[in-house]
């Protein structure tokens, strides 16, 4: 199962370097919106998110799970998409909505717990 992780983390990791041009990019799973969507207006496509909650892969413990996100990657069925300008702001618009929500009570999962893959 590590091993799968790990080569999970390598394609991820290549990928994003080559989306942004920036060699010293890395994935931050707990801070996907700020250090990835924000920094370098890319999201991730095709996550399969009714298979696999979108997480850290530290905290996938399912090798099932970790394979089918592994084919996806490697299959170019998930993959980083750069986000246009008018985009990135009906995404941030919209991720401030439901954090407003949040704090007024309205019972919505809260910002940071919201997928914006």
């Amino acid at each position: 199962m590590s091993e799968t992780r790990a080569e999970i983390r390598r394609i991820v990791k290549e990928a994003l370097r080559t989306i942004t041009q920036d060699p010293n990019a890395s994935m931050r799973w707990p801070s996907y919106w700020k250090d990835i969507v924000v920094k370098y207006h890319v999201i991730i496509e095709g996550w399969p998110h009714d298979e696999v909650p979108f997480r850290n892969l530290s905290d996938v413990s399912n090798l099932q799970k970790l394979e089918i996100l592994l084919r996806g990657w490697q299959g170019g069925q998930i993959y980083f998409r750069r986000l246009a300008d008018d985009e990135f702001e009906m995404l941030s618009a919209a991720r401030a909505s439901a954090g407003e929500a949040e704090v007024q009570g309205a019972g919505a999962a809260g910002a940071d717990a919201i997928d914006w893959a």
